[in-house]
């Protein structure tokens, strides 16, 4: 299920084995620990898991809004003309 969540999240391929291994560790062992099963655990962890959920949700809303804004444009403009300088600085080393 780690496995899966972590390709459904595209970060399988970044996730080392070691780290896996760590992770599902961890959750045995809250699973494990007696506070796990009381209804304020659960309660406690489903709210940090919608707060973790919404915060995420948040910052990719920022980003999007920031790759459409007006200074994201201004800056691939800049990049694109310091790129097309690097390549024309080559070209003409060549020709």
């Amino acid at each position: 299920m780690l496995e899966d969540e972590l390709d459904k999240q595209g970060i399988k391929s970044d996730t080392s084995v070691t780290v896996i291994n760590n992770i599902v560790v961890a959750l045995a062992n809250v699973q494990k620990a007696p506070v796990s099963n009381t209804k304020s655990y659960v309660k406690n962890a489903s709210k940090v898991a919608d707060e973790i959920s919404n915060s995420v949700g948040d910052k990719m809303a920022d980003l999007s809004d920031f790759a459409n804004s007006e200074d994201a444009k201004k800056a691939e403009g800049f990049l694109a003309n310091i790129w097309n300088s690097i390549v024309s600085f080559f070209q003409n080393l060549f020709n």
